[in-house]
């Protein structure tokens, strides 16, 4: 891995599956792919060298619940992660209105 290829991470309503609450997703081309990503990640203990996370997702969509343990999996990781959840659904409009102030925020920590 190169521990240094991102400075942080700005995450949109992603799709954080896991087999054992998705299995409505199994028929998602990259269903295991995805899971096969995800479970270490929620698994891990540490990361010797975390950048700062920004987790945005819409409160009422289905991957709320797989953003918010995400956020409990790279916080207990040690992670600099922020969540904030609006009040729309997984869709391009909702993604568009949260870059302001969010990633301006996120780009203000990694260079200010």
């Amino acid at each position: 891995m190169q521990p240094r290829l991102f400075g942080g991470l700005f995450l949109q309503s992603g799709s954080f599956f896991t087999r054992a609450t998705d299995r409505q997703e199994s028929s998602f081309a990259r269903f295991v792919r995805v899971t096969r990503f995800v479970g270490p990640v929620l698994r891990g203990e540490s990361w010797r060298d975390p950048v700062p996370v920004v987790i945005t997702c819409g409160q009422t969509e289905e991957n709320a619940a797989n953003n918010r343990v995400l956020r409990e999996a790279l916080h207990r990781q040690r992670y600099d992660v922020r969540i904030y959840e609006h009040p729309d659904v997984h869709n391009w409009v909702s993604w568009r209105d949260v870059l302001h102030p969010h990633l301006i925020n996120l780009l203000d920590r990694l260079w200010g």
